[in-house]
Order: structure tokens, then C-alpha cells, then sequence
């Protein structure tokens, strides 16, 4: 505790906080769009975390067994990345070495997929926007 400050009594608030936002380029809320859901409701959100936190527990599990840590990090990472409805493209770089380092050839191509698309998502944003 004294090393990492009191700040690490109110984060359980604020990622519950952080849970309740909604952007308009995350993976869940381009699919809602896709499939004309006309956004995220509470159930849905809830049912995200529920299988983003399962990844991870999965993950954990994974690692426990035997499985690279390096590679069920990278996919417990990938998963929240996906599942998040608040998603901002700097956030897949924190999937971008776990993915390099591993040896799964399949979150290698996931990521570079997610990149991808954060990016085709993005693009157009950054090509009309004034600096």
C-alpha cells in the first residue's frame, strides 16, 4: 500500500466507473450498430464484462496448466479489448508486445486484425480533424 500510494484504494471505483462509459468505437458498440441494436443497454454491458472477466479467469487457469504466460496474457488482453465499451486505439498497444513475444501464431493474427481495424476505424477521424 505505501508503495503504490492510496490512489490503489479507489480503483475498484474507478473501473467501475469506467465500466459505465460508452464509446462510439469500441468493437461492442460497432456490432450493436452493425446489427441495428441502436447501442448498448445495461444487460448487454453486464454480459460484456461477465465474458471479458471469464477470459481472464480462463486465462489464469491456462497459465496455471501450463500455457505460456506470455500467450494467455495476450489472450486475456485481446478479450477485454474486445469486450470493452470504452476503447480508445492506444489501448491495443498494451496487446501489441504480449502478441509479438508469443508463441501463438493465431494472437498474432488477432492482433494484428484489432490493430487493423482500430485503425480503419480511427483513420478517417485523424485525415479530417484540424490540429
Amino acid at each position: 500500500m505505501a508503495f503504490l500510494g492510496a490512489e490503489l484504494v479507489d480503483f475498484g471505483a474507478v473501473a467501475l466507473a469506467h465500466a459505465s462509459y460508452v464509446s462510439r468505437f469500441s468493437v461492442p458498440t460497432g456490432v450493436a450498430e452493425a446489427l441495428g441494436l441502436g447501442g448498448l443497454s445495461t444487460g448487454i454491458r453486464v454480459a460484456l464484462t461477465a465474458v471479458g472477466l471469464s477470459a481472464v479467469l480462463l486465462a489464469l487457469r491456462s497459465a496455471h496448466r501450463g500455457t505460456q504466460w506470455i500467450t494467455a496474457a495476450g489472450w486475456a488482453t485481446l478479450a477485454v479489448l474486445l469486450t470493452t465499451t470504452w476503447l480508445y486505439p492506444w489501448y491495443v498497444v498494451s496487446l501489441l508486445p504480449l502478441a509479438a513475444l508469443s508463441s501463438s501464431r493465431g494472437l498474432r493474427g488477432a492482433a494484428m486484425g484489432l490493430t487493423g481495424l482500430v485503425i480503419a476505424v480511427r483513420l478517417p477521424l485523424a485525415l479530417t480533424s484540424s490540429f
